[in-house]
């Protein structure tokens, strides 16, 4: 006797047809597509109700005193030619907020 089998016993490993592992590849992605839809449509339906949240909006309302026309007439203009002119601008929305002007090669002198 060897591993267990009776004299003359020959072992033979089960042959399988050229369907067979298909049928496993079919059924093993269908098994995994089952597994993604069911933790996809846990993750999409959830609901819950809170009565003391809630949220509105606000308003956000710039303004300027340039009455709708352009800061400077851009005629006559050549290489070094400068210039400067103050705009205010002013919030008046319901919001808290706060309004701020990034510039580049801006100078003190031209902030006063």
């Amino acid at each position: 006797m060897s591993r267990g089998r009776p004299e003359g016993v020959v072992e033979r490993p089960v042959e399988q047809g050229p369907h067979t592992r298909t049928l496993l590849v079919a059924f093993g992605v269908l098994i995994a597509a089952a597994m993604v839809w069911r933790t996809s449509a846990a993750t999409f339906n959830g609901s819950t109700d809170n009565s003391g949240n809630s949220w509105s909006a606000g308003t956000v309302s710039l303004s300027d005193d340039d009455s709708t026309t352009a800061m400077f007439a851009a005629s006559g203009l050549a290489p070094g030619s400068t210039g400067s002119r103050c705009i205010e601008v002013t919030y008046g929305g319901s919001l808290a907020a706060v309004v701020k002007l990034y510039a580049t090669a801006a100078s003190a002198a031209q902030n006063t």
